[in-house]
């Protein structure tokens, strides 16, 4: 899951216009259960003053109209995210989330076997008590846990608490009992508006491709809320999902999505901090219609960045691994947020308008797609622009064996001011990672080399295109050549923000004259990177990924070289938080990611650039090459 503050995590990616008839209904908040979700679940301000506000909704398609209806818990977690300012837990590690106020149960949606973690004056540490789930339905079952004093994740005090297994039960809402054991007295009874049982999780993919999970259901709570759970373990590559259910139709927008997770922290909002009436969704969390709105529901579009920075810091030993005695709380002191275990809440509509019913949801299939983060290839946030004699095309190296390949599809892209190509003969292609070697022999070229752009792409004269073009307008010089299909762009693409995790190692200004070597595993700071000419910047990756988080600019002179002692360019990313200068000019081969998505970004020298790269305007330099990652690349 993304860090919240200020969102390090969205990626690019078109947000297509509803071309269905679109009307506006009002559905107000309720301002009871708002002081209730700020007591219970947000830091916010226990003085918070209570406002009813309305956000507007599109009519949903279907045989219903959208009625204005109160909605609770999730309605009000919404609106106040968006608008109360919460202390934060500050861990540098992903770990940084506004902690859960606190409440009598936490969390109040969750799944079998699961910690649910009780807290009542009433309880005496080392005292046994029986503990009774019961589902709306009458099905209840009794765990027995001993009361300890542990710290609170809400408030970092020392309390009694008593924490328990979640056993198996219907989905859907269950109440709670407590009685100490052998008297059989309850002193703590807790309603089912309280707590909601969720379905066990759907691991998501690690890996790109299509993905189908029949015979799944949601939960749905008093509330109306629809509860699905997620497993996200193992996956810290960058990655974007988009997830539908097929045979459940419901109909929501951006403003109707959350992410908690089984600790009771809120994770994700798909819309930016403000007025929930105005609020404009993240960059690359987005919600998007059914095609067919009577037999599925509408499509949620999630985007993940790099976690190896949070898994490299809980490594044992280091200041932000979690602490032995304590799972939620890390050696330093610090929360400890769980990220791998999340529940996502939809505040979704039937489509004759009503709110799903408590219980389990009818049974559907979870369609999912996963792609990388960089599958769009070379990327700028402006337009694309070539001198003459550019080639774009696309290519495999040779395999290990020695054989060749032809890549499936690659892409060259941009998106409203310009990418240009300095004058000289610059070079757009693709290769494959992953089992095949990065020698130069061997290369088979191919006609995958598209190009994407929100804005225009000029193509200079004499310069071939061997892909196919999306863009705002076109325009082509004299002798310039595009093979394949010619897209009109219909709608803008957004991207990603850049923030940097706090608590990375800080290297500073970063300046290299002669030669200096980064050694991995780890993510970084770097206010600022220059290399001189001739100058060498070695990263050591062997070990594991290495990451750097520019907050200036980035600048190496012809001639200097950046090298990567694993030549997987996944192995080495930089992210650049700062609408600074970057360019890249090198002499060798540089492999790796570039993300700078509000930066001018100059791609030069006589080398070649291996990986994937997002820029604002985007130059290639004369004789420069650069070859996509073509294994990024699938959606």
């Amino acid at each position: 899951m993304c860090q919240r503050r200020p969102g390090a995590c969205r990626v690019c990616h078109p947000r297509p216009v509803d071309a269905g008839a679109v009307t506006v209904s009002t559905r107000e908040f309720d301002a009871s259960r708002w002081n209730e979700i700020c007591e219970s679940s947000l830091g916010c301000d226990e003085d918070l003053e209570v406002r009813v506000m309305r956000t507007t909704s599109r009519d949903i398609r279907g045989n219903g109209r959208l009625r204005a209806r109160t909605r609770r818990v999730a309605a009000a977690l919404v609106a106040l995210a968006l608008t109360c300012l919460p202390v934060r837990a500050e861990a540098g590690c992903g770990c940084e989330k506004p902690p859960p106020k606190p409440a009598q149960v936490r969390p109040q949606v969750t799944y079998a076997g699961m910690p649910v973690t009780l807290f009542s004056s009433a309880l005496v540490a080392g005292q046994s008590y029986d503990v009774t789930f019961r589902a709306m339905g009458g099905a209840s079952a009794t765990v027995r846990g001993v009361a300890a004093e542990r710290r609170d994740l809400a408030d970092a005090v020392v309390k009694v608490q008593l924490t328990v297994a979640l056993p198996a039960l219907p989905l859907g809402p269950a109440g709670i009992t407590v009685a100490a054991v052998g008297t059989g007295a309850p002193i703590l009874t807790i309603a089912d508006t309280d707590l909601t049982v969720a379905p066990t999780p759907v691991a998501l993919p690690t890996v790109y491709g299509a993905w189908s999970y029949p015979g799944q259901q949601a939960a749905v709570g008093r509330d109306g809320v629809v509860y699905l759970s997620l497993d996200l373990t193992g996956l810290t590559a960058p990655l974007v999902f988009e997830a539908a259910f097929n045979g459940y139709p419901l109909r929501f927008t951006e403003r109707d999505v959350l992410f908690t997770n089984t600790q009771g922290f809120l994770m994700q909002l798909l819309v930016q901090p403000g007025d929930p009436s105005t609020a404009e969704p993240i960059p690359g969390m987005f919600v998007y219609p059914s095609a067919l709105p009577s037999l599925t529901s509408d499509t949620l579009h999630y985007s993940r960045h790099e976690f190896n920075t949070y898994y490299l810091q809980h490594l044992e030993r280091l200041p932000h691994a979690t602490d032995p005695a304590d799972a939620d709380w890390h050696l330093d002191g610090t929360r400890h947020i769980d990220h791998d275990h999340l529940i996502i809440g939809i505040m979704g509509r039937q489509n004759d308008g009503t709110l799903p019913a408590p219980g389990a949801t009818p049974t559907f299939n979870l369609s999912v797609r996963a792609y990388s983060l960089f599958y769009l290839g070379l990327v700028g946030t402006g337009g694309i622009s070539t001198s003459t004699d550019v080639r774009i095309d696309s290519f495999v190296p040779a395999t290990t064996s020695g054989g060749t390949a032809i890549a499936s599809g690659d892409k060259l892209i941009a998106s409203p001011d310009t990418v240009s190509a300095e004058s000289g003969q610059p070079l757009w292609d693709t290769y494959t990672s992953g089992t095949r070697s990065y020698d130069a022999g061997g290369i088979t070229y191919g006609s995958n080399g598209d190009v994407f752009t929100n804005g225009t792409l000029s193509l200079g004269g004499g310069s071939i295109l061997h892909g196919d073009v999306t863009a705002k307008q076109i325009t082509l010089a004299s002798r310039a050549t595009i093979t394949g299909l010619r897209n009109i762009l219909a709608n803008l693409m957004s991207f990603m923000w850049v923030s940097v995790p706090a608590g990375l190692p800080d290297l500073g200004a970063v300046r290299v004259s002669n030669a200096q070597t980064i050694v991995g595993p780890g993510s970084f700071k770097v206010s600022g990177l220059t290399l001189s000419k001739g100058a060498t910047l070695s990263i050591d990756n062997s070990a594991g990924p290495v990451t750097l988080y520019v907050t200036g600019g980035i600048t190496t002179s012809a001639g200097a070289r950046i090298l990567t002692t694993d030549k997987n360019p996944e192995k080495f990313a930089i992210y650049v938080a700062s609408a600074d200068k970057v360019a890249l000019g090198t002499s060798s081969a540089f492999y790796g990611v570039v993300y700078a998505p509000n930066s001018s970004v100059v791609l030069s020298g006589g080398g070649e650039f291996f990986g994937a790269f997002v820029g604002g305007s985007v130059s290639l330099g004369s004789k420069s090459k650069v070859h996509y990652d073509s294994t990024l690349r699938r959606q």
